[in-house]
Formats: C-alpha cells, sequence, structure tokens
C-alpha cells in the first residue's frame, strides 16, 4: 500500500510519468479542461494549493488537492492512477485532505465530478459531501459537491 505524503517541488518528472499513465477514461473523469503544456513542472511549484501524493516506491499512484488555499471552502481534485483505482487508494488520499482541511481551519470542501462517475460520486457520499448543484458542459452532466465541518 502506498504512503501518503506532501506534494515536494522536486516530484514534476513523477507527475509527469503519473499524468501519462492515465487511461482517456480516467483523464476525462480528472480533468475538465485539457493540461496545459508544462503543467508538472507549474503545479510543483504553485503556492496557491495544498496537494498530497499516494507514492508507491518512489512512483505517484494517487494525488489529491485543494485550491485556492486561501479559501474557506476549497474547490479539491483527485485521481487515481488506472491500476491502483478500487484498491482505496482515493479513499486513502481523500482522508488525507479532509483531516488537513479540518485542522487547518477550513470551513468545508467543494468539488465538481462527472455524474456518470459513479464510483467517485459514492466515494464522496461515503466521506459526507451531498450534492448541492449540477450543470451540463461539453462532456455532459456535473454534478457539484460539498462537504461542510459545521
Amino acid at each position: 500500500m502506498p504512503f501518503i505524503r506532501e506534494l515536494r517541488p522536486d516530484d514534476s518528472g513523477l507527475l509527469e510519468e503519473f499524468l501519462s499513465s492515465l487511461s482517456p477514461r480516467t483523464i476525462r473523469f480528472f480533468s475538465f479542461h485539457p493540461l496545459p503544456k508544462g503543467f508538472p513542472e507549474n503545479f510543483v511549484q504553485r503556492g496557491d494549493i495544498t496537494c498530497f501524493v499516494a507514492d508507491l516506491g518512489g512512483k505517484i499512484v494517487g494525488i489529491v488537492w485543494w485550491e485556492p488555499s486561501f479559501a474557506p471552502i476549497p474547490a479539491l481534485a483527485i485521481c487515481v492512477q488506472d491500476a491502483y483505482q478500487g484498491n482505496g487508494i482515493g479513499k486513502k488520499l481523500l482522508n488525507r485532505l479532509i483531516r488537513e482541511a479540518r485542522s487547518g481551519g477550513k470551513k468545508g470542501l467543494r468539488l465538481t465530478v462527472s455524474k456518470n462517475n459513479k464510483i467517485a460520486i459514492s466515494l464522496y457520499k461515503k466521506a459526507g459531501f451531498k450534492i448541492i448543484g449540477e450543470y451540463r458542459d461539453s462532456k455532459g452532466l456535473n454534478y457539484v459537491m460539498e462537504l461542510l465541518f459545521c
């Protein structure tokens, strides 16, 4: 089982490998917009995120973050490499981010998820997230979900 650690500035190469290993289906669920060229190098240098990775033998197999760091209810994103999905890694990443948000004084967390991503929706609901809205984009119907710490 991987261990969960903070993303480091020297992780851009590992992040590039992780992203390039994702299937088109996982990419579609993970990112609502195409990732820009140079994303890994820029992402690891950002100061406005809180990010954790699942590290398995020096390889990133999952990632979770919120942005912007200063928001009382920041937006989160999470992704697990295809070969490791269904093994509790997403749950472990999400729980770590929730603990960090609570201890850091956040009021809650928010996310957007495709209505077709049933596994992720189930994970979020089990963690206490509630559907607070929905919208349609070029990829279909999406839910906005929120977890409040009140």
